[in-house]
């Protein structure tokens, strides 16, 4: 298969994803999910005529040439119902949040009045009808629409669900995914490495891009190079998860034997190899529903083409509408040097108001120098050099 481009490899993924189904969970659970139907107002928003002020309830016409002495027949705090209609020449004291006494059209700031006594009010201004109340329904009916399907459940938003009574909260599935790294000289993180060993890292950066794009991490696993153990391994990844990543071995060496256990193990090829560095040998295939990336070995290789490729598909799966990081055009700080024919993505730092610094790397396996930067920069083929001030795309993230 011939190289793909970025935006036709991107373009190639998302035409075969598919949102994953929605199911309910406790609103207490549910922060950053994306909403999967439309919450409705249960009630009338305010559900009565509410206060907005600590003051006095009392009827405009009353108080039109100031100062105008009332008498206070009543109180009435929040939570309270008003047992008192208000008569022409009183007043009733109330507290910000209470239901507005029938009789009463507006309520007047305590600031704006003074007090002698527990009987009596002198209002020092006037105040128009409806001035300091909340009307029944007017910040919406009961059965308005308040929440749309694709909206991010923010804190706001899940204090608009507490609102109108959603205990539980209707959201799109969270993608599960698998993760194998494949090597005979990998180790766990736990172990001490022999003298050609080398600790795995990939499921750990890329399974905190998996969580950071919406995806549940299921399965990881540290799987040998030899064909009986990788097909094992995929059947088994592929029995609990949407999604299988599986890092190495995807390549064109000797001991490169991933794609043949793929298709051996039902996997249909989509593409391999897109032109970016780094993560050229980048696979995509389908197993029925579930999607299956090989990404390339190297640290920084199988960095970068998770979260160019896999991270936007993690967030079409849980049924963001955004997918793409965002990308903006930023002056650099320090020249870049750069030869070769494929887009190349560097790591980066934005300093906002001057510009991005770009940091360069030993290769694709130096991922302690990428990670100085968390940003990424696109500097596009076959350009050389880019002096200091020349504007680039940096991937910002979403």
């Amino acid at each position: 298969m011939p190289l793909l481009s970025i935006e036709d490899a991107h373009e190639c993924i998302r035409s075969v994803v598919i949102p994953l189904p929605v199911e309910s969970v406790r609103l207490s659970t549910a922060q950053g999910r994306v909403l999967g139907r439309t919450v409705h107002s249960d009630r009338d928003m305010p559900p009565f005529n509410r206060a907005m002020m600590d003051g006095f309830a009392l009827r405009s016409a009353d108080i039109q040439n100031p100062p105008t002495t009332l008498r206070v027949v009543d109180s009435v705090m929040a939570g309270q119902v008003p047992s008192t209609r208000l008569e022409p020449g009183n007043a009733i004291r109330i507290m910000t949040g209470a239901v507005v006494p029938s009789g009463s059209d507006a309520v007047q700031m305590l600031e704006n009045t003074e007090s002698s006594d527990e009987t009596s009010v002198t209002i020092l201004e006037s105040i128009v009808k409806g001035r300091h109340i909340a009307t029944q329904g007017s910040d919406c009916l009961a059965g308005a629409p308040l929440l749309s399907p694709g909206m991010v459940l923010s804190s706001s938003r899940l204090g608009v669900c507490a609102m109108v009574g959603q205990e539980f909260v209707d959201v799109y599935r969270r993608p599960k995914v698998a993760i194998l790294a494949t090597g005979d000289e990998l180790v766990d993180v736990s172990e001490s490495p022999g003298a050609v060993q080398i600790r795995e890292s990939n499921r750990t950066s890329v399974g905190g891009l998996v969580e950071r794009a919406g995806g549940l991490v299921v399965h990881t696993a540290i799987v040998p190079d030899q064909e009986e153990d990788t097909r094992a391994a995929i059947r088994e990844a592929l029995d609990c998860a949407d999604v299988l990543l599986l890092s190495g071995g995807i390549s064109k060496g000797d001991r490169d034997i991933v794609r043949a256990c793929l298709e051996k193990e039902g996997v249909t090829p989509e593409f391999h190899g897109v032109c970016i560095k780094p993560g050229k040998p980048l696979f995509f295939g389908r197993a029925g529903s579930k999607l299956v990336f090989g990404l390339p070995g190297n640290p920084v290789s199988s960095y970068v083409t998770a979260r160019v490729f896999v991270a936007p598909v993690l967030r079409q799966l849980s049924g963001h509408q955004r997918l793409d990081e965002n990308r903006q055009m930023m002056p650099l700080l320090n020249a870049v040097h750069k030869t070769g024919n494929r887009p190349w993505f560097k790591a980066a730092t934005v300093h906002w108001g001057e510009g991005v610094e770009v940091h360069t790397t030993g290769g694709s396996g130096d991922m302690q120098g990428f990670a100085r930067g968390e940003e990424l920069v696109l500097l596009p083929a076959n350009c050389p050099t880019f002096s200091a001030g020349t504007p680039v795309e940096v991937w910002l993230g979403v």
